[in-house]
């Protein structure tokens, strides 16, 4: 993070340095690419490059959200799907900032998609992090 400081309007602002972009304020920066982060996030990074992998969320009210459905229908349920830079490295799902995550326990998957495909049989690494922001 660094702190830019304008002279002719006499304002500071704080900017993240993520790779050589810059995030704003309700972005986080994973793997070099700025994500979504909202009221709640579910990021999911893999150690193989070049495939697409793909983290699934079922939410207290048993919506489902993926990259085939990215957004529930409910006013009540407000969770999205985001696809970062060509998915070949990242997947998040987040609730934006005004909303407030529904209350209860929410499962998580991790689908392979293409990381098993191909000749490469090295062994795979998925973290997901999970954050949870009060505002």
């Amino acid at each position: 993070m660094s702190i830019k400081f304008d002279t002719n309007q006499n304002t500071y602002s704080a900017v993240l340095m993520c790779g050589s972009r810059t995030c704003l304020m309700n972005e986080a920066c994973v793997e070099g690419m700025c994500v979504q982060r909202g009221s709640l996030s579910f990021t999911a990074r893999w150690s193989r490059r070049n495939s697409q992998g793909y983290i699934i969320v079922r939410t207290p009210l048993n919506h489902t959200i993926y990259f085939g459905n990215p957004r529930t229908k409910s006013s009540a349920d407000e969770g999205r799907h985001e696809q970062v830079g060509d998915g070949s490295q990242v997947d998040n799902i987040y609730w934006p900032s005004n909303g407030i995550p529904s209350k209860g326990s929410y499962k998580i998957c991790f689908s392979t998609g293409s990381l098993l495909n191909g000749t490469d049989k090295s062994p795979i690494t998925v973290t997901i992090e999970i954050q949870r922001f009060r505002q």
